[in-house]
């Protein structure tokens, strides 16, 4: 869908892109390049995966302070499955996408975004780190007379 990203999102206008050959390739970004256009980016459009739906780049959008826009597949709502609940603006199409952004744009409503889905994020990391405390707390000290796991697994 990257093709179709890059042609539907062309035609909004106000919007950055750098293609490069490959991943690590030495048409690529360096670092700090990088992280100084997310600086200076509101939305990132974040295509799936080759394989798979999951991409590094929600992440990264999310801690460099951006609204991810994030796809879904027909019956199949990947982030949703993943994150919960989430605030994050998920398309089906590019050019669903691409509306979605104009009409952000118009209404002025990507600011307000903004603080949502940063807010939703600090909240989001905080729980995970908790719950994964938590199963590591359970995990050294499991309750009396039991284990959470067995450390030994019967022969097939």
């Amino acid at each position: 869908s990257r093709g179709e990203m890059l042609n539907t999102l062309a035609e909004v206008g106000d919007g950055a892109w750098h293609l490069t050959s490959g991943f690590g390739a030495a048409d690529c970004l360096s670092t700090a390049d990088y992280r100084a256009l997310m600086d200076d980016s509101v939305m990132i459009p974040c295509p799936g995966g080759w394989s798979n739906l999951e991409t590094f780049r929600v992440y990264e959008a999310l801690e460099a302070g951006c609204i991810p826009f994030v796809e879904r597949r027909k019956g199949y709502d990947y982030y949703r499955a993943l994150l919960g609940p989430h605030p994050l603006p998920t398309i089906a199409t590019w050019a669903e996408g691409a509306a979605l952004l104009r009409r952000l744009k118009v209404d002025g409503a990507l600011p307000a975004l903004q603080r949502t889905c940063m807010a939703w994020w600090a909240d989001y990391k905080k729980r995970l780190k908790a719950d994964i405390g938590g199963f590591v707390a359970d995990a050294l000290n499991p309750p009396p007379g039991g284990e959470i796991w067995p450390r030994t697994y019967p022969e097939p």
